[in-house]
């Protein structure tokens, strides 16, 4: 037993010594309710850490809806520190079995790490990465309505340099089926595009509301201001909010504290002080 734990901590130390697993981010794997006959995409991310390698990835796929699965593109070279979106069309066919079908897509990459020795020189380490991440569709009957609206986006006015952001988006199926809701902020500057900020999906059934939580860190930015927009989608369906103004600054920053009332505060606080003064003066000509 002491051998064999000892066998597999010296596999992991060997590779961690030789490189940052690249990691595989899924947000909306679960294409929700799609329709016989109709096809829904959602996007996948593939990224790596700076310290990692050059790679190559080819994407797999596998269960009952394997044959229904597509992906654009299908492989892709994906240098250290860089992320690859990656579409994954579902497509529904119309003989299929009505209610939930479950699969899998995963991102295989292989990595060389070559040896130590000179030109034409050592050995060279490889080894596969396989990331691996579930999916399911609920296949429903044509002219069901897959519909998720925003209900309110609540973001801060004024945020300080370097700080995270914190939104609150709040969505609400008003469809008549069950469905699967991806969120996302865009913040522009001017009429620019700077960020964008996935939430997680939100499964909702017919007439619940749910709150998502998404997060903007500031690092990196520059002073000025922003405008964040939020959007789900649902199906075909999307639902956008209205546009909010965001002001990064440095220094300390109270929201809705403008000049106006700074300037109201001065002076109630000199009122404040004259007043005492004079009340202790008085005081003391009536002691005398």
């Amino acid at each position: 037993m002491q051998g064999k734990t000892f066998a597999i901590c010296l596999f992991v130390m060997c590779i961690a010594c030789t490189s940052t697993v690249s990691a595989f981010g899924i947000s909306g794997a679960n294409f929700g309710s799609v329709e016989l006959g109709d096809s829904h995409n959602i996007t996948v991310s593939v990224g790596s850490s700076e310290g990692d390698f050059d790679n190559h990835f080819v994407m797999e796929k596998g269960g009952e809806i394997a044959d229904w699965i597509s992906f654009s593109p299908g492989e892709f070279d994906l240098p250290a520190g860089a992320e690859k979106g990656v579409t994954v069309t579902l497509s529904v066919p119309e003989n299929a079995k009505l209610g939930e079908h479950i699969g899998w897509i995963k991102a295989a990459g292989k990595k060389a790490v070559p040896g130590t020795g000179g030109e034409g020189e050592g050995t060279t380490v490889g080894y596969t990465i396989s990331l691996k991440a579930n999916t399911s569709v609920n296949v429903i009957k044509p002219g069901a309505k897959i519909s998720a609206v925003i209900t309110d986006f609540i973001a801060p006015h004024n945020v300080k340099l370097n700080e995270i952001v914190h939104f609150v988006l709040s969505i609400k199926n008003d469809g008549n089926v069950f469905t699967t809701a991806d969120s996302n902020v865009t913040i522009y500057q001017v009429d620019k595009e700077v960020k964008s900020v996935r939430g997680l999906p939100a499964e909702l059934n017919i007439g619940e509301e749910k709150s998502i939580d998404l997060f903007w860190d500031t690092s990196g930015f520059e002073e000025g201001k922003y405008t964040a927009i939020a959007q789900v989608t649902s199906g075909k369906k999307v639902s956008k909010s209205e546009p909010v103004e965001i002001t990064i600054a440095s220094g300390s920053i109270i929201p809705g504290f403008t000049s106006l009332t700074t300037i109201i505060a001065m002076i109630i606080i000199v009122a404040i002080l004259f007043l005492g003064n004079r009340k202790r003066g008085k005081g003391r000509n009536e002691k005398v």
